[in-house]
């Protein structure tokens, strides 16, 4: 959610403090990405398949980067830099409501049994 808030600010950005701010949202947000997808997926396999399933989450998470530049620079040829920043913005949202839908059966209930272990 704040990356694509940091997107949508820097698409619509006019000036250098604006863009910057903008900057600074989505490069704080895309710092705790992968860290946090990483738990997600080692919390949803057995110990036996973590390796599996991280190399998985690598191989995607650096598709999507190495996909993501050309699809950029087509809508910004297509659009200008706004509709690239938008159709980012756009992605991680519907991202992020992915990734929402498939942990909410598991992550509530999973995250008590955790806690009620310890």
């Amino acid at each position: 959610m704040v990356e694509a808030v940091g997107l949508t600010t820097l698409a619509f950005a006019y000036s250098l403090p604006v863009a910057l701010a903008g900057a600074l949202a989505i490069g704080a947000a895309f710092s705790l990405l992968y860290p946090s997808l990483s738990l997600i997926v080692v919390d949803q396999v057995s110990e036996a398949r973590r390796g599996a399933a991280l190399g998985t989450l690598t191989a995607c998470f650096d598709a999507g980067v190495g996909l993501g530049a050309p699809l950029a620079g087509v809508a910004a040829a297509l659009s200008g830099y706004e509709g690239s920043f938008l159709l980012a913005a756009a992605i991680a949202l519907g991202s992020a409501a992915m990734i929402a839908i498939a942990i909410a059966p598991h992550g509530r209930v999973a995250a008590a049994t955790r806690v009620s272990a310890r």
